[in-house]
Protein backbone atom coordinates (compact mmCIF):
# COMPACT_ATOMS: atom_id res chain seq x y z
CA UNK A 1 0.00 0.00 0.00
CA UNK A 2 1.33 3.64 -0.54
CA UNK A 3 2.64 5.59 2.07
CA UNK A 4 1.02 9.09 2.91
CA UNK A 5 3.94 10.42 2.18
CA UNK A 6 3.74 9.09 -1.39
CA UNK A 7 0.39 10.30 -1.44
CA UNK A 8 2.11 13.79 -1.20
CA UNK A 9 3.65 13.15 -3.46
CA UNK A 10 1.35 12.60 -6.34
CA UNK A 11 -0.69 15.89 -5.05
CA UNK A 12 2.76 17.90 -5.84
CA UNK A 13 3.71 15.69 -9.24
CA UNK A 14 3.53 17.99 -12.24
CA UNK A 15 2.97 15.39 -14.52
CA UNK A 16 0.24 13.60 -12.11
CA UNK A 17 -1.26 17.24 -11.82
CA UNK A 18 -1.02 18.50 -15.38
CA UNK A 19 -1.83 15.26 -17.18
CA UNK A 20 -4.99 14.18 -14.71
CA UNK A 21 -5.89 15.70 -11.71
CA UNK A 22 -5.63 18.77 -13.66
CA UNK A 23 -6.18 18.49 -17.75
CA UNK A 24 -9.72 20.01 -17.49
CA UNK A 25 -11.78 21.54 -14.64
CA UNK A 26 -13.96 18.26 -14.53
CA UNK A 27 -12.74 17.38 -10.91
CA UNK A 28 -12.21 20.77 -9.90
CA UNK A 29 -15.97 21.24 -10.80
CA UNK A 30 -17.09 18.49 -8.64
CA UNK A 31 -15.80 19.87 -5.59
CA UNK A 32 -16.84 22.91 -6.20
CA UNK A 33 -20.45 21.79 -6.96
CA UNK A 34 -20.35 21.32 -2.51
CA UNK A 35 -20.55 25.04 -1.82
CA UNK A 36 -24.29 25.24 -3.73
CA UNK A 37 -25.03 23.80 -0.27
CA UNK A 38 -23.09 25.97 2.13
CA UNK A 39 -24.72 27.46 5.45
CA UNK A 40 -24.73 29.94 5.68
CA UNK A 41 -24.53 31.58 2.06
CA UNK A 42 -20.90 32.45 1.45
CA UNK A 43 -19.10 33.22 -2.04
CA UNK A 44 -15.82 32.56 -1.22
CA UNK A 45 -14.61 34.22 -4.18
CA UNK A 46 -15.99 37.67 -3.08
CA UNK A 47 -14.74 37.09 0.36
CA UNK A 48 -11.45 36.65 -0.87
CA UNK A 49 -11.63 39.66 -3.00
CA UNK A 50 -13.20 41.75 -0.24
CA UNK A 51 -10.26 41.27 2.64
CA UNK A 52 -8.13 42.87 -0.59
CA UNK A 53 -9.90 45.65 -0.10
CA UNK A 54 -9.80 46.28 -3.94
CA UNK A 55 -10.24 49.76 -5.23
CA UNK A 56 -10.78 48.31 -8.25
CA UNK A 57 -7.12 49.77 -9.89
CA UNK A 58 -5.08 47.00 -8.53
CA UNK A 59 -2.40 44.97 -10.44
CA UNK A 60 -3.71 41.83 -9.71
CA UNK A 61 -1.87 38.53 -10.37
CA UNK A 62 -3.90 34.78 -9.66
CA UNK A 63 -1.36 32.40 -9.58
CA UNK A 64 -2.59 28.83 -9.70
CA UNK A 65 -6.02 30.43 -10.86
CA UNK A 66 -7.35 26.83 -11.79
CA UNK A 67 -10.73 27.40 -14.01
CA UNK A 68 -10.49 31.37 -13.73
CA UNK A 69 -13.34 31.76 -11.25
CA UNK A 70 -11.65 35.10 -9.32
CA UNK A 71 -11.43 36.48 -12.72
CA UNK A 72 -14.79 35.82 -12.95
CA UNK A 73 -15.65 37.45 -10.03
CA UNK A 74 -12.80 40.49 -10.40
CA UNK A 75 -14.65 40.86 -13.84
CA UNK A 76 -18.09 40.77 -12.20
CA UNK A 77 -16.72 43.78 -10.04
CA UNK A 78 -15.81 45.77 -13.29
CA UNK A 79 -11.91 45.70 -11.85
CA UNK A 80 -10.30 48.23 -13.83
CA UNK A 81 -6.51 47.29 -13.06
CA UNK A 82 -4.37 44.83 -15.07
CA UNK A 83 -5.06 41.04 -14.70
CA UNK A 84 -2.64 38.54 -14.53
CA UNK A 85 -3.24 34.83 -14.30
CA UNK A 86 -1.40 31.64 -13.98
CA UNK A 87 -1.57 28.35 -13.33
CA UNK A 88 0.89 25.21 -13.87
CA UNK A 89 -1.78 23.30 -15.81
CA UNK A 90 -2.52 24.21 -19.92
CA UNK A 91 -6.26 22.53 -19.84
CA UNK A 92 -6.95 25.03 -17.14
CA UNK A 93 -5.52 28.00 -18.29
CA UNK A 94 -7.07 27.10 -21.37
CA UNK A 95 -10.55 27.06 -19.49
CA UNK A 96 -9.85 30.33 -17.50
CA UNK A 97 -9.08 32.11 -21.17
CA UNK A 98 -12.70 31.71 -21.63
CA UNK A 99 -13.54 34.58 -19.02
CA UNK A 100 -11.91 36.69 -21.02
CA UNK A 101 -10.21 38.41 -18.25
CA UNK A 102 -6.77 39.55 -18.55
CA UNK A 103 -3.64 37.83 -19.72
CA UNK A 104 -3.55 34.19 -18.58
CA UNK A 105 -0.80 31.98 -19.62
CA UNK A 106 1.21 28.56 -17.99
CA UNK A 107 3.75 28.83 -14.91
CA UNK A 108 5.20 27.32 -12.27
CA UNK A 109 4.64 29.43 -9.09
CA UNK A 110 8.26 28.20 -7.82
CA UNK A 111 9.40 30.54 -10.80
CA UNK A 112 6.79 32.99 -11.38
CA UNK A 113 7.76 34.80 -15.00
CA UNK A 114 6.92 37.91 -13.40
CA UNK A 115 8.80 40.93 -12.58
CA UNK A 116 10.15 41.82 -9.33
CA UNK A 117 7.85 44.67 -7.36
CA UNK A 118 4.87 44.33 -10.42
CA UNK A 119 1.98 43.15 -8.40
CA UNK A 120 -0.57 45.51 -5.95
CA UNK A 121 -2.09 41.22 -4.94
CA UNK A 122 -1.08 38.34 -5.70
CA UNK A 123 -3.56 35.12 -4.63
CA UNK A 124 -2.50 31.58 -4.23
CA UNK A 125 -5.94 30.47 -3.37
CA UNK A 126 -6.18 26.08 -2.67
CA UNK A 127 -3.01 25.62 -4.86
CA UNK A 128 0.16 25.77 -2.22
CA UNK A 129 -0.77 22.11 -1.26
CA UNK A 130 0.22 21.03 -4.65
CA UNK A 131 3.60 22.99 -4.63
CA UNK A 132 6.54 20.78 -3.94
CA UNK A 133 8.43 23.93 -2.69
CA UNK A 134 6.38 25.58 -0.70
CA UNK A 135 8.80 28.12 0.99
CA UNK A 136 10.61 28.92 -2.47
CA UNK A 137 7.09 29.53 -3.73
CA UNK A 138 6.15 32.05 -0.95
CA UNK A 139 9.74 34.23 -1.53
CA UNK A 140 8.32 33.86 -5.17
CA UNK A 141 4.96 35.66 -3.60
CA UNK A 142 6.91 38.22 -2.43
CA UNK A 143 9.00 39.39 -4.67
CA UNK A 144 6.84 40.02 -7.52
CA UNK A 145 4.97 42.03 -5.03
CA UNK A 146 5.37 45.75 -4.32
CA UNK A 147 6.46 46.97 -1.34
CA UNK A 148 3.16 47.95 0.56
CA UNK A 149 1.53 45.46 -1.29
CA UNK A 150 -1.02 42.34 -0.34
CA UNK A 151 -0.16 38.63 -0.77
CA UNK A 152 -3.44 36.34 0.12
CA UNK A 153 -3.42 32.42 0.69
CA UNK A 154 -6.03 30.74 0.77
CA UNK A 155 -6.10 27.18 2.16
CA UNK A 156 -8.90 24.67 4.25
CA UNK A 157 -7.96 23.62 8.00
CA UNK A 158 -6.90 19.83 7.97
CA UNK A 159 -10.29 19.12 9.71
CA UNK A 160 -12.10 20.65 7.17
CA UNK A 161 -14.82 18.30 5.18
CA UNK A 162 -14.06 15.22 7.72
CA UNK A 163 -17.56 13.78 7.49
CA UNK A 164 -17.50 13.43 3.88
CA UNK A 165 -13.57 11.93 3.96
CA UNK A 166 -14.98 9.37 6.57
CA UNK A 167 -17.40 8.07 3.66
CA UNK A 168 -14.13 7.39 1.50
CA UNK A 169 -12.62 5.83 4.79
CA UNK A 170 -15.00 3.61 5.66
CA UNK A 171 -15.11 2.11 2.14
CA UNK A 172 -12.22 1.49 1.74
CA UNK A 173 -12.26 -0.30 4.78
CA UNK A 174 -14.97 -2.20 3.80
CA UNK A 175 -14.39 -2.77 0.29
CA UNK A 176 -10.64 -3.00 0.66
CA UNK A 177 -9.68 -4.31 4.37
CA UNK A 178 -7.47 -1.21 4.55
CA UNK A 179 -7.19 1.68 6.74
CA UNK A 180 -6.88 4.84 4.63
CA UNK A 181 -6.11 8.79 5.60
CA UNK A 182 -8.83 10.94 5.25
CA UNK A 183 -8.40 13.38 2.33
CA UNK A 184 -7.76 16.43 4.81
CA UNK A 185 -4.81 14.63 6.47
CA UNK A 186 -2.80 14.02 3.33
CA UNK A 187 -2.43 18.08 2.45
CA UNK A 188 0.90 19.63 3.23
CA UNK A 189 -0.23 23.32 3.79
CA UNK A 190 -2.96 23.48 5.83
CA UNK A 191 -4.94 26.50 8.19
CA UNK A 192 -2.61 24.74 10.90
CA UNK A 193 0.98 25.31 9.26
CA UNK A 194 0.74 27.92 6.88
CA UNK A 195 1.83 30.94 8.93
CA UNK A 196 5.46 28.87 9.22
CA UNK A 197 5.34 28.44 5.63
CA UNK A 198 4.53 31.92 5.03
CA UNK A 199 6.70 33.63 7.77
CA UNK A 200 10.08 32.86 6.02
CA UNK A 201 9.30 35.26 2.95
CA UNK A 202 6.94 37.63 4.75
CA UNK A 203 7.18 40.22 7.97
CA UNK A 204 3.03 40.14 8.84
CA UNK A 205 0.99 37.18 8.41
CA UNK A 206 -2.53 37.27 9.58
CA UNK A 207 -4.86 34.65 9.40
CA UNK A 208 -9.03 35.01 8.90
CA UNK A 209 -10.88 32.14 9.11
CA UNK A 210 -14.64 31.49 8.01
CA UNK A 211 -16.38 28.19 9.22
CA UNK A 212 -19.96 27.17 8.05
CA UNK A 213 -21.67 23.75 7.29
CA UNK A 214 -22.50 22.36 3.76
CA UNK A 215 -25.64 20.52 4.14
CA UNK A 216 -25.97 18.27 0.78
CA UNK A 217 -29.10 16.05 -0.27
CA UNK A 218 -28.07 15.11 -3.41
CA UNK A 219 -26.13 11.76 -3.67
CA UNK A 220 -24.39 12.64 -6.62
CA UNK A 221 -22.68 15.44 -5.47
CA UNK A 222 -21.37 13.35 -2.47
CA UNK A 223 -19.85 10.52 -4.87
CA UNK A 224 -18.54 12.86 -7.45
CA UNK A 225 -16.90 14.43 -4.85
CA UNK A 226 -15.44 11.45 -3.47
CA UNK A 227 -14.72 10.40 -7.11
CA UNK A 228 -13.10 13.42 -7.78
CA UNK A 229 -9.97 12.54 -5.57
CA UNK A 230 -7.41 11.84 -7.85
CA UNK A 231 -4.83 9.65 -6.28
CA UNK A 232 -6.32 8.41 -3.42
CA UNK A 233 -6.66 5.24 -5.30
CA UNK A 234 -3.52 4.43 -4.96
CA UNK A 235 -3.69 4.33 -1.48
CA UNK A 236 -5.54 1.22 -1.70
CA UNK A 237 -4.07 -2.25 -2.65
CA UNK A 238 -3.78 -3.27 -6.02
CA UNK A 239 -6.62 -4.81 -7.74
CA UNK A 240 -9.07 -2.84 -5.90
CA UNK A 241 -11.62 -2.01 -8.11
CA UNK A 242 -12.90 2.13 -7.88
CA UNK A 243 -16.31 1.45 -9.18
CA UNK A 244 -16.20 -0.56 -5.82
CA UNK A 245 -15.27 1.97 -3.68
CA UNK A 246 -17.42 4.63 -5.23
CA UNK A 247 -20.14 2.18 -4.82
CA UNK A 248 -19.85 1.84 -1.35
CA UNK A 249 -19.74 5.79 -0.76
CA UNK A 250 -23.16 5.99 -2.82
CA UNK A 251 -24.82 3.48 -0.35
CA UNK A 252 -23.72 5.37 2.66
CA UNK A 253 -24.87 8.53 1.75
CA UNK A 254 -28.25 7.26 0.51
CA UNK A 255 -28.84 5.56 4.12
CA UNK A 256 -27.52 9.31 5.62
CA UNK A 257 -29.72 10.96 3.14
CA UNK A 258 -32.82 8.69 3.51
CA UNK A 259 -32.26 9.00 7.63
CA UNK A 260 -31.92 12.56 7.62
CA UNK A 261 -32.63 14.26 4.56
CA UNK A 262 -28.94 15.17 4.03
CA UNK A 263 -25.64 15.03 4.86
CA UNK A 264 -24.35 17.51 7.19
CA UNK A 265 -20.30 18.57 6.46
CA UNK A 266 -18.59 21.27 9.10
CA UNK A 267 -16.26 23.39 7.29
CA UNK A 268 -13.36 25.08 8.12
CA UNK A 269 -11.18 27.25 5.71
CA UNK A 270 -8.76 30.53 5.91
CA UNK A 271 -7.27 32.70 4.43
CA UNK A 272 -3.28 34.18 4.91
CA UNK A 273 -2.83 37.62 4.63
CA UNK A 274 0.41 38.52 3.95
CA UNK A 275 2.57 41.34 3.68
Amino acid sequence: MMAVADRRSTVTDPTFLKEQAYSDDAKLAARQALWRYREPQHDIFQWALDLAALSGDERFLDMGCGNGLYLAALAGRGHRGPIHALDLSEGMVRIAQGWKTGSVGVADAQALPVRDGSADVVLAAHMLYHVPDQRQTAAEMRRVLRDGGLAIAITNSRGNLAELDALWVRAAKDVAGVDVPRIGEMLSFVLENGAEVLSSAFDSVERVDVGGAVVIPDIDVIVDYIASMSGVELLLPKGTDWNDITASVREQATRIIEQHGALRVETLMGAFLCR
